[in-house]
């Protein structure tokens, strides 16, 4: 794998490749120049020779294809020069491709705060239900105890009394 930046040599000119995206458009470019290039040859060619001596159909289908390739070429000669101009402002593009990556990062770091919150809530819900609970345990234990701490003294104090009589 190639780190970016990248110094392409194409012929006599060098060319700075900066990012994938760069590469792309580049590779995209050329391919569109040479496929604008084919079609011009093709019409050159058919406008060049005609459709021939035919009649009916053949030549029906003749005009429906230079048709089709017009409107391809047509189609590549607004391209290639939206092309250009997306290379000429690459960087930008390349700032936004970041920018949108961080969004999304954003977002998920958003739904992971919501889930924490989310679990937050019901730890809290949680905790109220447990210490109610413990409330009314603790009274009820309290209570018991204090039964058995009046039990137990009077219980001790008969006995106390007991040994002292005889």
């Amino acid at each position: 794998a190639f780190e970016y930046p990248k110094r392409v040599q194409a012929g006599c000119a060098w060319l700075l490749v900066v990012s994938r995206l760069h590469e792309r458009q580049m590779v995209g470019l050329a391919v569109s120049a040479t496929y604008c290039f084919v079609y011009m040859w093709q019409e050159a060619s058919v406008i060049h020779h005609g459709c021939g001596n035919v009649l009916g159909h053949q030549w029906w289908q003749c005009t429906w294809e230079m048709f089709r390739r017009s409107a391809m070429l047509v189609g590549l000669l607004c391209h290639i020069p939206s092309m250009i101009l997306c290379l000429c402002r690459v960087r930008e593009l390349d700032a936004i491709f970041v920018i949108m990556g961080d969004i999304r990062k954003l977002e998920h770091i958003r739904g992971v705060v919501r889930d924490l919150e989310r679990s937050m809530r019901a730890d809290a819900e949680k905790e109220v239900l447990l210490q109610s609970v413990n409330d009314r345990v603790l009274v009820r234990v309290k209570l018991f105890q204090d039964f058995r701490h009046h039990i137990m003294g009077s219980l001790t104090k008969r006995n106390y009394d007991l040994v002292f009589e005889a």
